[in-house]
């Protein structure tokens, strides 16, 4: 029950604790619990990932998610250990170079193609 609680928290975490002019997303990937429909589990495991569009609002989801998954997990009579592993930033292209590629082209006579 904590693991699927916690995984509508993560889906909220955004919605709450995140600006609206700024882009991100949580997502539960997966959730492993349990070896038999009759046994309830005594632990679980869940991934997924987090995308942001700047490195300012990706260690605050960090220390959002991390704190949360923690929490969640003792009010609800258990523990959880959160572990946020670095992937890429996001990528940002060179502004120059996007202007100079937006400017528009003189057009070559058919002769000279």
């Amino acid at each position: 029950m904590i693991a699927a609680g916690l995984v509508d928290q993560l889906q909220t975490l955004v919605s709450r604790r995140v600006s609206p002019l700024e882009a991100a997303v949580v997502t539960v990937g997966t959730l492993h619990a349990g070896t038999a429909p009759n046994i309830i589990p005594g632990a679980a495991n869940l991934t997924g990932t987090v995308r942001t569009l700047s490195e300012k609002l990706r260690v605050k989801i960090e220390r959002e998610l991390t704190g949360l998954v923690e929490h969640f997990a003792r009010a609800h009579g258990g523990s959880a250990e959160g572990k946020y592993m670095h992937g890429s930033r996001a990528l940002e292209n060179h502004r120059g170079l996007v202007e100079f590629l937006k400017r528009p082209r003189p057009r070559r006579s058919r002769a000279t193609r």
